[in-house]
């Protein structure tokens, strides 16, 4: 059986401070999920270790959309 591919589109906040403004779905989603396309891979690791303090953000598979966008592009498709 094949497991529906789902697209989660995860907001970022304005100030660091602000991290509990999100609904607790949103730190739910990100264990759910196993790539990540971010613009800044940086800032977007860091950014999770402040949504769920327990993750282990080497366990997802990572793609900075502001390089190579066509190769991205491909494989963002591909991984759906």
């Amino acid at each position: 059986m094949i497991k529906d591919s789902l697209v989660y589109l995860i907001p970022t906040f304005l100030d660091e401070q602000s991290v509990n403004v999100l609904p607790g779905y949103i730190a739910d989603a990100i264990t759910d999920c196993q790539v990540f396309f971010a613009e800044d891979l940086r800032t977007a690791r860091r950014y999770l270790k402040l949504l769920h303090k327990d993750i282990q953000i080497d366990r997802f598979e990572w793609f900075a959309i502001q390089k190579a966008e066509e190769m991205v592009q491909a494989e963002f498709i591909k991984k759906l």
